[in-house]
């Protein structure tokens, strides 16, 4: 049953094939969940140094749920495939049930869920090297045909890929819906910028462990990756200085993924939690051809593309995350299409006529009130409705897109939101960044260029510093670029920069859909002011 469920959610069974254990686990307990992949050159210096064991020993202390991937691509349904039971399964999860440390050996105990499998290595149930003493330490089960098997540590990271942790735990929890939205620059109209809508904060009392989590809606899901692929995300986590200020303490570096988390201590402190991007992929793909699309055949069926944006807009507006609209959600949604509804109207036009509950219309009323909303008005008016909602007549979402921020603690955590969009906070996040972390692309007398490097996703952030005196109208220039795209949907940005003022100017990333691109990035000054 828990299987047919959560391929309903996918759409089908299909789309479940190939999937990532750790997002399964997280979608499956709701604790935060990740992979380390032993090709990363970080994780194979805790493999170097010992760390890594340590890792797996402190999991394994916590009661964590494990498992390790093999690498390459699953084969049970190819037609014609037979299962040796001697080897690895590639593509393929394997439960870790024990992590065990015996005279100096370091021991994982592994079942295969599918069923049996024969281990013939070291530590196999016929293996020399399993001492009387080593047997009465660990009391292994080596006479079961269940598919479970021991191997040593060095076979152990030889015969997979990555490892999958997920943080099973009487967790305090906080999740909270979050937005991500293109807005004018507050300081010049004429440039575009893509930031979260809302910040969250919290203030913290005690040294506290916290794992942070942004998480998009899932690609996985029936027809979601043809509209509303995933955008690049991160986190940066920021403290108050008590001077109006705040300073960059730490930072999970924007990566194309499903989600992101960061494990972070706090101090005690008041603290800032920002959702990032650079914004590159919340727009229309360059290279996506019109589809003329109907919203609705004759048997009032929707199309496919349609539904899917239906269920976005639900989520979109669905801020108590419980799978209604209240009179307050829904009353935001009407006023997007330029249209008013009143509390009594709401009861009365919504909740009397289309599936609901006594607080809110539901996902599925909500697709009865699009339907006949079509019937009375037309497509054109709906295609109205739909730009109002930032859709373009292909249904791509191109003016924002919705995430779940996530904070798991021991201790309760009060968290507020307030509007981001109103405040230069995304901004001054990238000047700390590039402050921080920030290479040399250019320097002269009065200005430096700097910039930093996502490498995963081949993404750039720019930025000028005024070394001289007086004030400065820089311009950094991308336009001889090729194969990039960029945040405000322009490769040439100029902005007043003071004199010791480091200004953030625009991000670029390297188009994923082709093999080579060329990074190009001039800095000039356009103007010295004298004052």
């Amino acid at each position: 049953m828990l299987e047919k469920a959560y391929a309903k959610l996918h759409g089908n069974y299909f789309q479940l094939r190939g999937g990532y254990t750790n997002e399964a686990l997280l979608d499956l307990t709701g604790c935060p969940s990740c992979s380390y992949d032993f090709e990363d050159e970080l994780i194979k210096m805790l493999l170097q140094n010992g760390e890594f064991w340590d890792l797996m020993k402190s999991f394994d202390n916590e009661g964590y749920l494990m498992s390790a991937s093999t690498p390459g691509e699953e084969r049970f349904i190819d037609p014609g495939h037979i299962e040796d039971e001697d080897q690895l399964k590639p593509g393929h999860a394997y439960s870790i049930i024990m992590v065990k440390e015996s005279h100096g050996n370091k021991l994982i105990n592994i079942r295969n869920p599918w069923g049996n499998f024969r281990w013939e290595g070291d530590w196999s149930p016929v293996s020399q090297l399993w001492t009387d003493e080593i047997k009465k330490e660990i009391n292994p089960m080596l006479d079961e045909n269940d598919g479970t098997f021991w191997m040593g540590f060095n076979d152990f990271i030889r015969s997979f890929r990555s490892l999958n942790i997920c943080r099973v735990h009487n967790w305090e929890e906080v999740r909270i819906k979050g937005k991500f939205i293109r807005v004018q620059n507050i300081d010049d109209p004429d440039i575009e910028i893509v930031l979260s809508k809302w910040y969250y904060s919290i203030d913290v009392n005690e040294p506290t462990r916290v794992f942070i989590g942004v998480h998009q809606e899932d690609e996985r899901i029936h027809n979601v990756s043809s509209r509303r692929p995933y955008l690049d995300i991160g986190i940066a986590i920021l403290r108050r200085t008590g001077d109006n200020n705040v300073e960059l303490i730490d930072l999970k570096d924007i990566n194309i993924d499903r989600q992101c988390e960061i494990d972070v201590t706090l101090d005690p402190g008041s603290y800032i939690i920002l959702p990032r991007t650079t914004g590159c992929f919340l727009r229309r793909p360059h290279n996506a051809n019109s589809e003329q699309i109907d919203l609705m055949d004759n048997h009032d069926n929707f199309h496919e593309l349609f539904e899917i944006t239906i269920n976005d807009i639900f989520r979109k507006f669905d801020m108590l995350l419980n799978r209604e609209l209240s009179y307050t959600e829904f009353k935001g949604f009407y006023e997007c299409l330029g249209k008013n509804i009143n509390e009594s109207e709401f009861r009365q036009e919504i909740l009397e006529n289309y599936c609901s509950s006594n607080r809110g219309i539901t996902l599925r009323g909500f697709k009865e009130f699009w339907r006949d909303s079509i019937r009375n008005y037309g497509e054109d008016t709906i295609f109205g409705w739909l730009e109002n909602l930032g859709y373009d007549e292909d249904l791509y979402s191109i003016r924002s897109r919705c995430f779940v921020i996530t904070m798991h603690s021991e201790i309760e955590l009060a968290v507020t939101v307030r509007d981001a969009v109103q405040t230069d906070l995304d901004n001054r996040c990238s000047i700390a960044i590039l402050a921080n972390y920030g290479q040399e692309l250019d320097k002269t007398s009065t200005f430096k260029a700097i910039y930093t490097f996502s490498e995963q996703i081949h993404a750039y952030s720019y930025g000028v510093l005024n070394t001289g005196p007086a004030p400065i109208i820089a311009q950094i220039d991308c336009s001889s670029s090729t194969n990039m795209i960029f945040s405000p949907r322009m490769n040439i940005i100029k902005k007043r920069v003071e004199p010791g003022e480091l200004e953030f100017f625009l991000h670029g990333m390297g188009l994923p859909t082709e093999e080579e691109f060329v990074r190009s990035a001039k800095c000039t000054v356009l103007e010295t002011i004298k004052e």
